[in-house]
């Protein structure tokens, strides 16, 4: 699961990327980030954020982003139990963290169910009833700088009508990056920017990805994907550097196909942001027991891409692919109608990410083809068995069927 925070940190010290902290080099912030907290209409729902928020106010975050779909659809009464919450952690107003939140399309879902989903038609009515709900500091899309540092932030409908359009989004980076030469502009969104951090390639944006590739000093910040954070793969740097927040929800497989139910985890996972002059460090926390599931993400500062130590040909290095032990083997055993697969974590080299397990059958030109998928998270820390039930499948004769497992490291 990557390296030890003690040698990951001796390994920066001895490039020469991190001089020691002190009294010339103190922080100048610290931000709280969850993203995808999805609550429902009670109190019950915010337990999560009110974990984090606990967490925040005992390690002294004085800002705290959500990066988006606050709620799981528009509900009015989530997003002021998600208030409440708020409230009874820092009772004190005038102690409380700065707040931002970033709008996104959960938080647009059945704002109209009489008259059906229109992301497109209720996305503006729906982020102003949301913004007034949260009772939340800032509009939809804005830019501001605290504590000298520089923040933009986007909604998910960036280029629809009636939003900012894609070509005004690269100017307003472009902006803020002339005004503060030198320093990170973070640019909050939703959505990471494609062929970033983990699952970008599939649900990031190229519209994103091909303003930012112009900005070095950018440092993004996105949710969306439902990422765990004990993937290293959460971080990315090439012409920019992207931090993909998480989820402090659940996280599940991406092609369930004929296979109930949909595999999927609940998630725990917030970052803590602390910027210096020469770097940002990100330390990944567990709410549930506040453990953290992997070693800061140390970023020196400036950005200079030949030595980032995030870029992938790095990354490829730290995290070895996980592999099944020699000999390993898969079981297969009747299971009602269909069934059961099980089989041995890969552990050889590193974790296992996702399991991807196909089931085949032998057509009449002796082809294979796939007709079941599913796709299984890895514990990273749990040593468990899995298993899978194939269900509700046409597959009846073992000889002329066949699955498949291949694990994919994290």
């Amino acid at each position: 699961m990557g390296m030890r925070r003690r040698t990951f940190l001796r390994e920066m010290l001895a490039a020469g990327a991190l001089p020691a902290l002190g009294a010339d080099n103190p922080r100048i912030a610290r931000v709280g980030l969850v993203t995808d907290t999805h609550v429902k209409k009670t109190m019950e729902s915010c337990a999560t954020v009110r974990a984090a928020l606990e967490l925040f106010k005992t390690l002294g975050a004085e800002m705290v982003v959500n990066c988006g779909d606050i709620a799981d659809q528009h509900f009015p009464e989530g997003y002021r139990c998600y208030r409440r919450t708020v409230n009874e952690v820092y009772p004190d107003a005038a102690a409380r963290p700065k707040e931002v939140f970033v709008y996104a399309f959960h938080d647009v879902f059945n704002y109209k169910p009489e008259s059906g989903w229109n992301v497109a038609r209720d996305a503006e009515p729906a982020f102003a009833d949301v913004h007034a709900f949260l009772e939340a500091p800032n509009t939809h899309t804005c830019d501001f700088v605290w504590r000298r540092l520089p923040f933009a932030v986007f909604p998910q409908s960036t280029g629809m009508k009636g939003f900012l359009s894609w070509e005004d989004y690269e100017k307003t980076v472009a902006r803020l990056c002339a005004e503060h030469p030198g320093k990170p502009v973070f640019v909050l969104e939703h959505v990471p920017a494609a062929g970033t951090t983990f699952h970008s390639r599939h649900w990031g944006s190229d519209a994103s990805r091909r303003a930012l590739n112009k900005f070095p000093q950018v440092v993004q910040l996105s949710g969306h994907v439902h990422g765990s954070l004990a993937s290293e793969r959460q971080i990315w740097q090439g012409e920019f550097t992207a931090v993909n927040i998480g989820c402090l929800n659940t996280w599940g497989g991406f092609a369930p196909g004929s296979t109930p139910p949909r595999q999927a985890k609940e998630n725990y996972g917030v970052l803590v942001m602390d910027v210096y002059r020469d770097r940002l460090v990100f330390s990944r926390y567990d709410v549930r027991d506040r453990s953290q599931p992997g070693a800061p993400w140390v970023v020196p500062l400036p950005f200079a891409a030949q030595a980032a130590p995030f870029r992938p040909s790095v990354h490829a290095q730290r995290c070895p692919k996980a592999a099944f032990a020699a000999g390993a083997a898969a079981a297969v055993s009747p299971a009602g109608k269909g069934y059961a697969i099980s089989f041995s974590e890969a552990r050889e080299g590193g974790d296992a990410f996702m399991y991807r397990l196909e089931a085949q059958r032998k057509a009449a030109d002796g082809a294979w083809q796939t007709f079941s998928r599913d796709d299984i998270f890895g514990d990273f820390c749990e040593a468990s068995g899995s298993a899978l039930k194939l269900a509700n499948t046409p597959c009846r004769s073992p000889p002329s069927c066949r699955s498949r497992s291949l694990g994919h490291s994290h």
